[in-house]
């Protein structure tokens, strides 16, 4: 890719095969990214973006990670990471465990590994991380 004359590289996330002045940059798939800039080929497109995963059965393809999952690295992985005691995500391609949450109706009680229903006669409307 040229600016003005000078080359420039391809951004990440992105990769350009064509080396002479008419360069332009390619996108990786939705969901995949580049290691860094400059990448002259697709197969630099190998990093699952976070909150995403590569297809065990397709390397060029990602699948957003699925509910109550969650991926927090640039990486050639091919799973998401479950949410821990039970948490759940209120959306796919969570990327990070703090999205993990107790949904509206239950909490995660001291000492406890696992989110539980709210006792009878209390409610938490809102998803949430306290006890």
């Amino acid at each position: 890719m040229l600016d003005r004359g000078v080359g420039k590289l391809c951004k990440r996330g992105t990769f350009s095969t064509d080396l002479n002045n008419n360069a332009t940059c390619e996108d990786c798939p939705l969901g995949i990214t580049t290691a860094g800039e400059g990448s002259s080929s697709a197969s630099a497109c190998s990093l699952a973006q976070m909150g995403y995963y590569i297809n065990p059965d397709n390397a060029e393809q990602a699948l957003e990670c699925p509910s109550d999952t969650y991926q927090d690295q640039e990486a050639s992985i091919t799973s998401c990471t479950p949410c821990p005691n039970g948490w759940k995500t209120q959306a796919t391609a969570a990327t990070g465990a703090p999205l993990c949450v107790a949904p509206p109706g239950y909490e995660l009680l001291p000492d406890s590994n696992s989110i539980t229903p709210c006792p009878v006669g209390a409610y938490k409307a809102d998803w949430n991380r306290n006890p």
